[in-house]
C-alpha cells in the first residue's frame, strides 16, 4: 500500500511539500526520517549554500537508503527556481 501523506512546508514564501515524511533515513541505527533531514538542511542552507558556491557538486543517490548500494549522476540537473534562471548544469 502506497503511503500518500505529505507535509506542506512554507519556505522563503514558497510552498514546498515533503512527500512520505516520516520515510526513514540513514541506518537503521540512526532514526531520522525525511522531514528531520529536510528541516536539518533549511538550519544549515545558509552556510552550507555559501561554502559550495561556485564549485562543482556531484549528486550521488541511494536509492534504497544508506545501506543500499550508491550511484552517482553524472551530470546532476540542479534547480534553484525560477527567480535563479532556472536550472544548473555541472
Amino acid at each position: 500500500m502506497k503511503d500518500d501523506t505529505a507535509e506542506v512546508l512554507l519556505i522563503e514564501g514558497r510552498e514546498v511539500r515533503v512527500t512520505n515524511p516520516n520515510k526513514p533515513y540513514f541506518s537503521k541505527q540512526t532514526r531520522l526520517s525525511k522531514l528531520d533531514l529536510v528541516r536539518y538542511y533549511l538550519s544549515v542552507a545558509p552556510g552550507a549554500l555559501a561554502g559550495t558556491r561556485d564549485r562543482p557538486l556531484v549528486l550521488k543517490r541511494f536509492v534504497d537508503g544508506a545501506e543500499g548500494q550508491a550511484f552517482a549522476n553524472r551530470y546532476a540537473v540542479i534547480s534553484f527556481g525560477p527567480q535563479s534562471g532556472g536550472d544548473c548544469r555541472r
